[in-house]
């Protein structure tokens, strides 16, 4: 233990084996790692304290170590690889809030961490998954600004998520079966590859107001306590589809002008009018059960490539005035007494059903 306590810079990796049965690793006059730090399936081991520790220029792996309950490293500040924490059942206690930036992945998965605090990280080069954390209360990552992909899914205690800060996502973001989440804030994101929020059961407000475009597919779907939805920037995506939020009040994407593939907005039931009011060619359009609806615009809609489907939307309004070209079929029925309005001369490859 003596040399462990002396030595200030490891010009190569630490790695951690089970040996002699030891349990804690303590080195608190280390300052830096030029190489890696592993301890991974080190069964005897209960705690990490590295408390000086500001760098280190490969990976970190704290993973399958079944007893560990403690990872101490509140100096760290850059790590030039990836960040793995994960397989680690008992890890309650995870000080890693000073780091700002990960030059690969951060996988922080399965851990029984109550808090998981990384309100300093700014940017991750590769995934953020921080998945499965079944006792954390709040997840903090506030000043996060970008990464390759983000997934905070399945950490079923968590009533609060940080995600504000969060402008640039090169591939997917998805917050699914965060089940006691009351909000899913994601405000300041403008792009990413695609979104997906899903499951967030007890969520009143989800937020992603200044996403402008995704080269993939926007998937807003069964948020059950969801009042409201802002996509109200989103002006092109691969696809979206906003289904099953049964409490949201009004379904607007009236910045959206095309998709390549499917509009789908579904089983709202709550939505008393749906906007797609400068939505110009899709690549099919679905608007059913949405039964209180009095107001379906989608008056800016010419080109559709596959299927108009509008059904099951009680007594809607429904205007698709500007409908030019449809390359599949067109079923529009009200069950209502609503209005039907499309444009002149419009021209159906398929079947037409108006009811």
């Amino acid at each position: 233990q003596a040399f462990l306590d002396s030595l200030t810079v490891e010009p190569g990796s630490v790695i951690m084996v089970n040996i002699n049965g030891r349990d804690v690793l303590v080195m608190n006059a280390l300052t830096s790692i030029t190489g890696d730090f592993q301890a991974d399936n080190v069964n005897t081991l209960i705690e990490v304290d590295l408390t000086e520790l500001q760098s280190i220029g490969g990976n970190i792996d704290i993973q399958g170590d079944l007893s560990m309950t403690t990872l101490n490293l509140p100096a760290l500040t850059n790590v030039a690889g990836s960040v793995n924490v994960q397989g680690d059942p008992s890890l309650s206690a995870v000080e890693i809030s000073g780091i700002t930036d990960i030059g690969g992945n951060f996988p922080l998965i399965g851990t029984a961490a109550t808090i998981i605090n990384v309100g300093a990280l700014h940017q991750v080069a590769g995934s953020v998954p921080i998945d499965d954390n079944q006792d954390a209360t709040a997840i903090d990552a506030g000043s996060l600004t970008s990464a390759g992909s983000v997934d905070i899914s399945n950490n079923i205690a968590a009533t609060t998520i940080d995600v504000g800060g969060l402008t640039t996502v090169v591939g997917s973001v998805d917050i699914t079966g965060d089940s006691s989440v009351t909000s899913v804030a994601v405000g300041s994101l403008t792009s990413a590859g695609s979104v997906n929020i899903a499951d967030d059961s007890a969520a009143t407000v989800i937020n992603v107001g200044s996403l402008t475009s995704t080269s993939g597919s926007v998937d807003i779907i069964d948020n059950a306590s969801a009042t409201t939805i802002d996509v109200s920037s989103l002006a092109g995506a691969g696809s979206v589809d906003i289904s099953g939020n049964s409490s949201v009040t009004a379904i607007n994407v009236g910045s959206l002008t095309s998709t390549t593939g499917a509009v789908t907005i579904s089983d709202d039931t709550a939505a008393t009018s749906v906007a797609l009011t400068t939505l110009g060619s899709a690549g099919s359009v679905t608007i059913t059960g949405d039964t209180d609806a009095a107001t379906i615009d989608a008056g800016a809609l010419t080109t559709v490539t596959g299927d108009v489907t509008i059904d099951g939307n009680g007594g809607a309004t429904v205007n698709v005035g500007s409908l030019t070209n449809v390359s599949g079929d067109v079923a529009i029925v009200s069950t209502g007494t609503g209005t039907f309005a499309a444009g002149n001369n419009t021209q159906v490859a398929g079947s037409t059903t108006i009811t």
